[in-house]
């Protein structure tokens, strides 16, 4: 089962990305196009402000991340 989220107007990707923590192999696409595979380590901060961190990458803000999409053959 392939578990993925494409931010729009309405909603980001804060819900799958609390679903998929500690999971490997999740794949994000940034706003501007850079994307990466890596592991959702944990989230922070207020509603509105959330950081995601991964295992591998620094920090990113949950505004900036375009599409999650679990990639399970990685797990």
């Amino acid at each position: 089962m392939t578990r993925w989220c494409r931010k729009d107007a309405t909603s980001g990707c804060f819900p799958l990305l609390k679903s998929l923590l500690g999971r490997r192999g999740v794949q994000v696409e940034l706003v501007g196009g850079m994307s990466f595979i890596d592991e959702v380590v944990s989230l922070e901060g207020p509603t509105g402000a959330e950081i995601a961190v991964f295992s591998t990458r620094r920090r990113v803000a949950v505004r900036d991340i375009e599409l999650v999409q679990w990639v399970p053959d990685l797990s």
